[in-house]
This record gives structure tokens, sequence and C-alpha cells, in this order.
């Protein structure tokens, strides 16, 4: 009979999926990164705005949750 691995270290042990289909593997992009580049498009849409850009506000989904 075949034993299966079970998770009984809790996630130290598990794994990243790979699926068949899945392109080449995704770069990994650090924290820091995305901080730097979520920081720059910020400032783009900023300065977009403050251009006398068009734009639009989305609802947000937090504060229906909260507004409820």
């Amino acid at each position: 009979m075949m034993r299966h691995k079970t998770q009984f270290d809790g996630w130290s042990s598990a794994m990243e999926p790979s699926f068949v289909t899945a392109p080449v593997r995704i770069e990994y992009v650090p924290y820091a990164q995305k901080q730097r580049d979520a920081a720059e498009l910020g400032a783009l849409v900023k300065a977009h705005i403050a251009r006398g850009g068009a734009y639009e506000v989305l609802p947000s989904h937090t504060a229906a949750q909260v507004a409820a």
C-alpha cells in the first residue's frame, strides 16, 4: 500500500504548485520592488490628476462592507 505524505508540520514544507499547462516559471518579484513600482505608479496617477486629467473613483468593496 502506498502512503501519501501529509502536511503534518503546517506550511513549512509546502511547495508552490506546478501546473502542466503553465508557461515557463514566472519571475519572482521581491516585495521591495513591488513597493517601488506601486509608489512610481501612484506618483504618475497623482501627476495625471494634478494636470487636470480625467479619472473615475471606483466603489470600494471594503467601504461597502464597513457601511453595511
